[in-house]
């Protein structure tokens, strides 16, 4: 990965995991002043709501992921898909040890430490799914802005080279037919052209996908 695009993810990946939890937390304390309003502070809703905050933030920081790459629309290079997910598994390791920090405070303030290792495994079970869709956006993604070897002049060009590759078999023909025709010019002709054409096309320039 190039040096800027690389520094730029790293940036985006910072700016967001600060967001994602700044909105965790506004969102937790929404809850806890909801639920000290109802009577409802030390019930197991309480621990499902932050869980559902948790995984919901989870899948929003996948989703921007995916959403700033295609605005930054970078040079496709082989190892892009896998350079992006190297640099996102590392930013979402520590959104997923602070978010978990925060579920931990609410388990010990309701008194259910005990449930902790299992309210933890529902959650990377969640994870674990969102990163199995995540995964699959991010390569439609890739592949998006993966360049188009198949563009309509180079199509043109292969069809130019299968007719003139036709008209070599008929002149052969013609040839084994009338040996003492006059077929040079058209040989010389078309074993100038027909190596030319694919000459022509690897010299044109390939674009990527809009």
């Amino acid at each position: 990965m190039k040096a800027e695009i690389k520094q730029n993810f790293e940036e985006k990946l910072r700016l967001l995991n600060s967001q994602l939890l700044n909105s965790l937390d506004a969102s937790i304390k929404i809850m806890m002043a909801e639920h000290a309003r109802d009577g409802m502070v030390m019930s197991g809703n309480t621990i499902k709501r932050t869980i559902d905050f948790i995984t919901a933030e989870n899948s929003n920081f996948y989703h921007e992921i995916t959403k700033h790459l295609e605005t930054l629309k970078p040079d496709y290079y082989h190892s892009l898909e896998s350079d992006i997910i190297q640099l996102t598994a590392s930013a979402q390791k520590a959104f997923k040890s602070e978010a978990l920090q925060r579920l931990s405070k609410t388990i010990n303030l309701i008194g259910k430490q005990d449930l902790y290792s299992r309210m933890v495994s529902d959650v990377e079970g969640t994870m674990a799914n969102q990163l199995a869709i995540f995964q699959n956006n991010l390569n439609a993604a890739v592949l998006n802005i993966k360049p188009n070897n198949k563009s309509p002049l180079k199509i043109v060009l292969w069809c130019f080279e299968a007719v003139f590759i036709i008209a070599l078999v008929f002149v052969f023909a013609m040839q084994s037919k009338n040996p003492n025709g006059n077929y040079g010019a058209a040989f010389i002709t078309l074993g100038i052209i027909i190596p030319l054409i694919p000459a022509i096309i690897a010299i044109i320039p390939t674009h990527a996908k809009k």
